[in-house]
């Protein structure tokens, strides 16, 4: 679509004030049409200027959305912005389930999501765990990896409830898929 160049200016344009909206509306445009891979590069920039938890929430799943197939600098934007916000109680989480999205298409995605999966550990926040098995059941879905089985394994083993119940959770629906296979 023609004119990501308009929104590029529009985003480098806005102050601090304004800049949520223009990223919003952004957001708006891209979930409502066909996936753009064109766009990535401002909506890449979106996600760097959002300000606020729902403005950048928003602008990552654009981002996984209008990602192409073989891109790399979407993931490694999503992968930024979930380091320097993987503490977050709601963008943490938002972060990895955008990132898990891209990489159901995206092999770069994929390898950086694993990669960031498999270094969870049963202290970090709850809702960061919660989004983790979510992501990792999604993915064995798609291809069985022992190590995202360990992971619900593990995260099946925590003494918090919620974290527990979706670890064994998600670890029954892949067990569940080995069963229909056989």
């Amino acid at each position: 679509m023609p004119g990501w160049e308009s929104w590029m200016g529009k985003l480098t344009g806005s102050g601090a004030n304004d800049a949520d909206d223009v990223v919003d509306e952004l957001a708006a445009r891209i979930l409502s049409s066909a996936p753009d891979p064109s766009a990535t590069p401002v909506v890449i920039e979106a996600l760097r200027r959002g300000r606020s938890d729902l403005s950048c929430r928003t602008a990552a799943l654009a981002l996984a959305y209008a990602a192409g197939d073989t891109d790399l600098d979407a993931p490694d934007a999503l992968d930024q912005a979930f380091s320097s916000k993987r503490n977050h109680a709601f963008l943490g989480p938002a972060l990895l389930s955008s990132l898990g999205m891209l990489s159901l298409r995206n092999d770069y995605a994929k390898a950086v999501t694993l990669r960031l999966l498999l270094r969870l550990t049963l202290d970090d926040p709850r809702p960061l765990l919660v989004a983790g098995a979510k992501v990792a059941g999604l993915l064995l879905d798609r291809e069985n990896k022992p190590e995202l089985r360990r992971l619900l394994v593990t995260l099946g083993t925590s003494h918090d409830p919620a974290v527990r119940a979706e670890g064994l959770y998600q670890f029954a629906l892949s067990r569940f898929t080995d069963a229909l296979l056989a």
